[in-house]
């Protein structure tokens, strides 16, 4: 094979490779990934003849600039989407923990715990504070107290990403008493219009928020 077309070559696999150890080998992300960029380097092989001079030519660098964008592309959007799930597995997590502890409060007290609250400790929601509109949505110390003999001396927090441009405060998740019969944890959830399912309970509604979606789920 010709050296400077080998080497292109050469100067492609290794972008290839360093995606491969920024993404696990096994995760769909990198198969689609390394799918895309084998048909890349395919249409290279079929469209590209080398010629007897030395030095790159101007379309052979084009094409390496353009291989380049394409990958770097393909990983901002792979880099993105792991992230986004990283965050709403941690929203869920927290949501299940709580729903947990809150059982077994009303378990050993025969009532669920009096206090809506938002999840988390008192410094995880910046800014403002709240998870809600308004200003009772946030942490309640009277919640965690409730709540201390059975979560631990460690509050599961939820990611505190904000679904809702016009609403920023809507975000993590909280404990909700709409009336004296119904007791609903609301989490919400990014780049997701579907409520994932939950050890703490029944899906109750499902309400959108542009791209994201916010989920209650029902304890009792």
């Amino acid at each position: 094979m010709h050296k400077k077309y080998y080497s292109m070559m050469h100067l492609c696999e290794d972008i290839l490779n360093y995606l491969r150890i920024c993404i696990h080998p096994s995760s769909t992300i990198n198969l689609s990934i390394e799918s895309r960029y084998m048909s890349i380097i395919e249409w290279v092989k079929q469209h590209h003849k080398p010629n007897k001079h030395s030095g790159f030519t101007i379309v052979e660098l084009l094409i390496v600039v353009v291989v380049i964008g394409i990958l770097a592309a393909i990983v901002t959007v792979a880099y993105t989407g792991i992230t986004t799930q990283a965050k709403n597995a941690k929203t869920l997590a927290a949501v299940n923990s709580w729903a947990a502890a809150i059982q077994l409060y009303r378990a050993e007290n025969g009532s669920f715990p009096t206090q809506q609250s938002c999840f988390g400790s008192l410094t995880t929601y910046d800014g403002t504070g709240y998870c809600w509109d308004g200003t009772y949505w946030n942490v309640k110390t009277a919640f965690l107290n409730q709540m201390a003999p059975y979560i631990g001396n460690t509050y599961p927090e939820p990611d505190t990403t904000s679904v809702n441009s016009s609403y920023p405060q809507r975000r993590g998740a909280f404990y909700y008493i709409p009336s004296a019969t119904v007791h609903l944890i609301r989490a919400f959830f990014l780049d997701t219009n579907t409520c994932p399912s939950s050890s703490a309970g029944s899906l109750y509604s499902t309400t959108a928020q542009g791209s994201n979606v916010y989920c209650q789920y029902q304890l009792d």
